[in-house]
């Protein structure tokens, strides 16, 4: 069992700086109704005054029992808004426990905005703590580190997890898994979250090691140890033992059993759902060195080598398609939240994978305007909220997550849901064009509703006729993290002190080169290349709803 190193002494005072309401806007900030101030052109002039209303308002959401727990330090997945009035709802509405759920990802999305305050950048201080940035590292450091014992705790109560992460409950205090069987000790692990939550933690530990402070040292030495914990455990958790080279997408396991004991069975949910993709799912598997090997010495070469456990990322899994005459990757559902991975590792060094994901946001916002009346791109995101039966109630209640949506003529998966829009979905065009990808922001911003005293919404119905009425971490943070370059440099510098960035490129070169460049495969040149990015051409309409009463619409300059 891990045995933890606690930072007890670090910065009391800075628990009395937060509290759970709507916090007095700054004056250069007043309006939470911003984005109808700003036009496209505007934006594409210069977009600094529209990326600081944005880290500013987003920022209200990190705070105590909106976007996190203070007392513990985890994330809270979504917060509910009222219908009137753009407020929270009573935690009562939640049900009989006042508990909120979340889950790696989100811890990820979170220790990734914590690290880059702690960083130095601007942008993200003023997200972790909007009143006074210049207290943001202090602050994000008495995050981390309560977050830190929680992980710590859980894993004392639920060792058979090897200090990763499932979906999860909290009321601020404890924490528990949310999909556990009592009566035959079953709980689950999701691959691909914590392969995102391992890279977090890893950009973490080396933005914690440049620090001169001890008590940035003594954090990084706690963090290190958590992750090497979990890193010795992630291919006995995921890796399946029947076929080498199998990760389970979802591994079950029994939660109160140690990783190394009699009895403990680790298996794949599903013998056929494996986290072999090119996409989010890469993030375990790509380099064994860092994450499923703890003993690997030798290089991947052709997806074998002695070392058990290599994922193939050939021509079976990079797929290429031509979409009139666009060449792209071939996507899942061709989703935004499918090129997470460009906010985390350096795959943008490499210049055909760069020119490959180029083209994909020429294909991701040149389809919107194709499809006619779309004013906004796709991704994974909550459906539009409904509200209860109950008469005269405006009380919202949960929907489910719309996992199909993006562009079904680049997709494996071509049956989809495209009626909502979501902000988050412009997370990778702002990496290659941050003018035009935050016009696509501010072209769903604008929709009603789609601005609160939290910051942005997280989707709107294509015809405005309805939202998905809640503020949550993924369809806020990519966006946010895009705009700050995500944690690659810190990646980068991290990979190169530990020798493993030359390989890094070599391997994905190679890969996406076999596929990709014709001097390889044969094949016609990468089509599309000089199509360009589209702008907006519709905007979402207004006569359905109206913008919540605590954050009233300004008029356009």
């Amino acid at each position: 069992m891990m045995k933890s190193s606690l930072l007890l002494h670090f910065l009391c005072h800075c628990c009395a700086v937060f509290a759970f309401a709507p916090r007095q806007a700054a004056p250069q900030h007043a309006v939470c109704r911003f984005s109808p101030q700003f036009s496209h052109d505007k934006i594409l002039h210069n977009s600094t005054a529209f990326e600081a209303s944005i880290f500013y308002w987003d920022g209200q959401f990190h705070q105590d029992s909106v976007g996190y727990h203070q007392q513990n330090g985890l994330t809270i997945d979504n917060t509910m808004l009222g219908y009137a009035t753009g407020l929270p709802q009573p935690l009562s509405s939640f049900g009989p426990s006042p508990a909120r759920v979340s889950n790696a990802r989100n811890e990820a999305y979170h220790i990734m905005l914590n690290t880059l305050a702690i960083n130095g950048s601007l942008s993200a201080s003023t997200f972790i703590y909007p009143a006074n940035p210049s207290s943001a590292a202090q602050i994000a450091a008495s995050i981390l580190s309560s977050k830190l014992q929680t992980y710590l705790t859980f894993n004392n109560a639920y060792p058979g997890y090897g200090g990763f992460l499932p979906d999860f409950r909290s009321d601020g205090t404890m924490m528990e898994p949310t999909h556990i069987d009592q009566a035959s000790d079953s709980g689950k692990l999701s691959a691909a979250d914590n392969g995102l939550l391992m890279w977090a933690v890893y950009g973490l530990i080396n933005t914690l090691e440049m620090s001169g402070r001890p008590a940035m040292q003594q954090l990084r030495s706690s963090w290190a140890r958590w992750f090497m914990y979990a890193r010795a455990n992630a291919k006995n958790i995921f890796m399946r033992a029947t076929i080498p080279g199998d990760v389970c997408a979802i591994a079950t396991l029994k939660p109160s059993f140690y990783t190394d004991v009699f009895g403990q069975n680790y298996t794949c949910e599903r013998q056929d759902c494996l986290n072999n993709d090119p996409f989010e799912g890469e993030l375990l598997t790509w380099k064994r060195p860092q994450l499923i090997a703890t003993n690997y010495t030798g290089s991947v070469v052709d997806g074998s080598q002695t070392q058990p456990g290599a994922t193939d990322y050939s021509h079976e899994s990079i797929k290429k398609r031509h979409i009139t005459p666009i060449t792209v990757q071939k996507g899942l559902h061709f989703a935004s939240n499918e090129q997470i991975k460009l906010l985390f590792l350096p795959y943008r060094d490499v210049e055909i994978v760069s020119r490959v994901y180029m083209n994909a946001e020429y294909v991701r916002t040149c389809n919107s305007v194709l499809m006619g009346r779309t004013p906004g791109m796709f991704s994974r995101t909550p459906n539009a909220t409904v509200s209860s039966s109950a008469p005269n109630s405006s009380m919202a209640i949960e929907t489910e997550q719309i996992q199909n949506a993006g562009v079904p003529s680049a997709a494996v998966f071509q049956e989809q849901e495209l009626d909502m829009i979501t902000p988050s979905s412009v997370f990778p065009t702002i990496l290659f064009d941050r003018g035009i990808g935050l016009a696509w922001y501010k072209n769903m911003l604008d929709g009603k509703q789609m601005q609160s005293v939290y910051g942005s919404l997280a989707a709107t119905r294509r015809d405005g006729s309805a939202v998905a009425r809640e503020v949550n971490w993924e369809n806020k943070a990519p966006t946010l993290l895009a705009l700050l370059g995500g944690i690659v440099d810190i990646v980068r510098d991290g990979m190169k002190r530990d020798n493993i960035y030359d390989e890094f490129i070599q391997v994905t070169e190679r890969e996406y080169g076999d596929v990709f460049e014709s001097s390889r495969n044969g094949g016609a040149a990468l089509m599309g290349e000089k199509v360009g990015l589209c702008m907006p051409n519709a905007q979402v309409p207004g006569q359905t709803l109206n913008d919540f009463s605590t954050c009233a619409s300004a008029s356009t300059t």
